[in-house]
Parts: C-alpha cells; structure tokens; sequence
C-alpha cells in the first residue's frame, strides 16, 4: 500500500464517522425531547437515580457502543488495519504508519514505498 493510498482509505473511513455519530446520538436528542414535553413523565420511575440511569446513562452507553463499534467495523471494512497484526490504523498509529511506513504495535511494514527504507525493521 503507498501513503496516498492509505490517506485516501483514511479520509473514506472519516467520511462515514459521521452517520456513526448520529445513529449514536439520536437516543440521546429523543430522550432530550422527551423529558422537555409531557409524553415521557409518566414512564419514568419515582426513583431519581433510576431515571439518570435510564434518561442519561443507557444513550450515552448507545453512543459509545455505536462509536466503538464503526472504529472496528470501518477499519476493516476500509482496510486501515496492519497486514501484520491486524492493528486497526487510526489515531497514533496511522500517523506513524504515514510518517515512518511502519505498524506502531509490531513494526511491520504498513507502506511499500522507497521514500521508506528502514519501514519494517526492529526499532523504526
């Protein structure tokens, strides 16, 4: 793989993060809406911590579920993970695989590309 191969993989992968953030955060915005008109009042329990737990809690688990979950489905599916170890290539990672032509995690070489001749050697 050459680097403006993996940067474009890259910007293909970041053009889709955003539908993972809205399927994410619509229980969050719905329950918003809820609790600032009368259709959910009388649902809620008569505890106060449980309805934190349910009005809070549970969508902000939703989001971060959905969020992990397109990190590990759009790097496979965009082919940001090291050929190695299978590394997912984002954050940290893809900048040292564009910068050096190597895997964070194992060293392997991540970029075939003569601008990096010491990609893929212990201690790059």
């Amino acid at each position: 793989m050459t680097r403006e191969e993996l940067t474009r993989r890259h910007a293909d992968y970041g053009r889709w993060r955003w539908i993972a953030g809205a399927v994410g955060a619509m229980p969050l915005l719905s329950v918003y809406f809820l609790v600032h008109t009368p259709y959910l009042k009388g649902f809620l329990p008569g505890a106060k911590f449980l309805a934190v737990l349910i009005l809070f809690f549970v969508p902000l688990g939703w989001l971060l579920a959905v969020t992990r979950l397109y990190e590990r489905w759009g790097a496979t599916r965009y082919g940001l993970r090291c050929p190695h170890c299978g590394e997912a290539l984002l954050g940290q990672a893809l900048r040292r695989a564009i910068n050096r032509g190597s895997c964070l995690r194992c060293g392997g070489e991540v970029i075939a590309d003569p601008a990096f001749p010491d990609a893929g050697r212990p201690g790059t």
